[in-house]
């Protein structure tokens, strides 16, 4: 039976459309659109990079579960990002520290960087721009 669920996340669509050489443009507007719209678009933005750390000492229990929040999050994105491209590509971003930088890592992969925009925000700058440039009003702030 047809999974209702499935239909509504657009998680199957990103998985059967799977990134290579020939459709960057289009599961790039996809995928950003899918994480835009679970709201987990600040893991490829950067947002949040203080979530990251938890304190060696006096740690309390709102910094524990906003670590393991943050962290859950962006294993998510992670795993969102690896099904979503083809298996040969995986070598690309299996060793990333971040959604962040597996996302450059796969945007720079496919287009070549410009003189105005740096190689290290290459691929969430541009990416942004793109978006931006298309809807004159985005949600995010």
């Amino acid at each position: 039976m047809y999974s209702e669920k499935a239909n509504t996340d657009g998680m199957s669509q990103l998985m059967s459309d799977k990134l290579d050489k020939n459709n960057f443009h289009a599961w790039r507007f996809r995928m950003m659109n899918f994480l835009m719209g679970k709201g987990y678009w600040k893991y490829i933005k950067g947002d949040n990079k203080n979530a990251l750390q938890l304190p060696e000492r006096n740690r309390n229990a709102e910094q524990i579960r906003s670590y393991e929040e943050w962290n859950q999050g962006a294993r998510k994105v992670m795993y969102w990002l690896s099904v979503s491209i083809q298996d040969s590509m995986i070598g690309h971003i299996q060793d990333a520290k971040t959604s962040k930088e597996a996302w450059n890592s796969l945007v720079t992969l496919h287009l070549e960087p410009s003189n105005e925009i740096s190689n290290t925000q290459f691929g969430v700058d541009l990416s942004w721009k793109l978006f931006d440039s298309k809807w004159t009003t985005c949600p995010l702030s």
